[in-house]
């Protein structure tokens, strides 16, 4: 995702992110529906599980791109981003960037400003919280707005420990991801 444009391997980054929700699926012992899964995508700190999708997530190739031109042009003097302005690989990442992020956190065709793979991300996952909180009920809102609350997923980043009372059976880890993700316990 970070060396390869992603327009070269979209239906690859399409079939990883279907590998991963299939394993979600399986860990979980239950079929997340498509707000779920959109939840899961997001960065823990947001209220998802940080299975970020790689169809969507440019970002990792912009900011690689952007973090390596200097180096590329010292061992390369010939090399330039700036052939990216006509429809290049650079250029279709910030496109499919900007068309799933907020109208604020959108990019200009910069190379030298979009390095920070993280600021990138960020924005994504905001815009897809806001999509989540828009189509939410007040419950699916207060939902997320828990799950989101600074120390709501430090369970999930904790080694498993006995000593520490941090391990525990397979089924409570099943239902704690399912009410992190507000899936029915029972149907």
């Amino acid at each position: 995702a970070r060396v390869v444009p992603p327009t070269a391997h979209t239906a690859s980054l399409l079939a990883m992110d279907d590998a991963v929700r299939t394993c979600l699926e399986q860990l979980s012992g239950c079929s997340p529906s498509d707000d779920s899964w959109r939840q899961a995508q997001l960065k823990l700190d947001k209220g998802g599980l940080g299975l970020r999708s790689a169809a969507k997530h440019a970002a990792a190739y912009i900011a690689s791109r952007t973090k390596s031109a200097d180096l590329c042009r010292r061992l390369y003097p010939g090399y330039s981003n700036n052939a990216d302005r006509d429809g290049g690989s650079l250029a279709a990442a910030v496109q499919a960037h900007n068309a799933v992020v907020r109208d604020a956190d959108r990019v200009a065709f910069d190379h030298t400003r979009h390095g920070d793979q993280k600021a990138l991300s960020d924005a994504v996952d905001n815009a897809a919280l806001d999509e989540l909180l828009a189509a939410a009920t007040l419950a699916g809102k207060a939902h997320l707005s828990l799950v989101q609350a600074p120390g709501a997923a430090a369970w999930l980043q904790a080694p498993p420990c006995e000593a520490t009372g941090t391990a525990f059976p397979h089924s409570l880890m099943q239902v704690g991801l399912q009410r992190r993700l507000r899936v029915q316990l029972m149907q």
